[in-house]
């Protein structure tokens, strides 16, 4: 007979376990699929996903490989995410439930870290799944080559209205976008620098790499995982692509997604702000000083468009709001004088050539603006 027990409170955290008998705990731990496999810790941070949770916890309990224990991260949920992992608690003493206040997906993870028991580390998000031999032959890849400290595979996504449709990206090109680079050193830092190389959930790898890079940076949310594996690639760990068939990881696109196109942005702005700061190689400090620039002015570039819909729409004090942040943001005098003046003409430009007003000379727009007042 099992039965559900709390084991041990520290704060806002709460553990769920189950309480076996010794009999039936001795008959779990000689199950012969675990002799000799070192054990996996798989880690799901969860907020208020109880309608796809289950089905994510049924991907990892249908695994080939057998020696895992799987921690949930409660985020401060106010669904029915706990009643959910419940179910599979009674059914399967490898899960376990962690509650904290929510923080957020970085600090879940943290917390996941803490209570790991295992030899390797699989991060997997609350509403994905992930092909059935994926864990196991990852495992298998790090028992037999010792110097590499993560592996990775490839990714596919799926609409929650479209689950048998599988795509490349989230993007309308659908194209693959995994560079599948393997290495160490200053050439693997360069390329997890330029750009993300994976998604959170496709490498395994060493807890002992977990304990040396440290806790996620929570201001970077929702490119934390990034940052954390350009820290590893930074630390000289070695990586891996093996991506063999039933090793995909499935990622749920759906509006309420993890990440998100304009926090995303955002977040990674403060993340090249951030190694700008700590870089001392020149070429990385070049790479990074252009694509910081880059980002800038795409992020620029899409707020004027809002400012200008606005403007369109009839919103002119929404607008003039939007684009009076850009130039306060630009630390600039002549980019804030520039955005202040399209600021005031849109109470005063014609609605619908406003963009032609902020894109024109300030001579030009001045006169445009005087044309619409002379009287007739």
């Amino acid at each position: 007979m099992r039965r559900l027990s709390i084991n041990g409170t520290a704060g806002d955290q709460q553990i769920l376990a189950l309480s076996y008998p010794a009999t039936q705990m001795n008959q779990q731990q000689d199950n012969p699929h675990n002799n000799g496999s070192p054990l996996v810790s798989i880690i799901i941070p969860a907020y208020n996903y109880g309608r796809f949770i289950g089905e994510t916890l049924s991907s990892v309990r249908s695994q080939t490989y057998h020696n895992w224990e799987c921690i949930v991260v409660d985020d401060g949920s106010t669904d029915n995410t706990r009643e959910v992992v419940e179910q599979y608690i009674r059914d399967d003493h490898r899960f376990r439930y962690v509650y904290q206040a929510n923080a957020g997906p970085g600090t879940a993870r943290d917390n996941g870290l803490r209570n790991a028991k295992g030899k390797y580390i699989q991060f997997w998000d609350s509403d994905d799944l992930i092909e059935r031999r994926k864990i196991e032959l990852h495992v298998d890849y790090l028992k037999s080559h010792p110097e590499v400290d993560l592996v990775y595979g490839s990714v596919r996504y799926f609409r929650a209205d479209r689950p048998g449709e599988l795509r490349y990206s989230n993007l309308l090109d659908d194209k693959d976008w995994m560079p599948r680079i393997s290495g160490s050193g200053k050439p693997l830092f360069k390329a997890i620098l330029t750009d993300n190389i994976m998604v959170v959930e496709a490498p395994l790898f060493k807890k002992e790499v977990a304990d040396e890079v440290g806790p996620f940076d929570n201001r970077l949310y929702p490119a934390e995982d990034w940052e954390y594996f350009i820290r590893v690639a930074e630390l000289g760990k070695c990586f891996h692509y093996f991506a063999p068939e039933e090793t995909l990881v499935l990622v749920r696109w759906h509006p309420d997604s993890i990440s998100q196109n304009q926090r995303s942005r955002r977040a990674v702005i403060l993340l090249r702000e951030k190694y700008a700061a700590t870089l001392r190689d020149e070429e990385l400090i070049e790479l990074n000083s252009r694509l910081l620039a880059e980002y800038r002015a795409l992020i620029k570039h899409e707020i004027i468009q809002r400012a200008i819909g606005e403007v369109k729409n009839g919103h002119s004090i929404k607008g003039a709001w939007q684009l009076t942040r850009v130039g306060l943001r630009s630390g600039k005098a002549k980019e804030l004088f520039k955005m202040l003046f399209c600021s005031a003409a849109a109470f005063f430009a014609p609605r619908a050539t406003f963009e032609e007003t902020i894109t024109a000379p300030a001579s030009n727009t001045v006169a445009a603006i005087f044309r619409r007042r002379r009287p007739n």
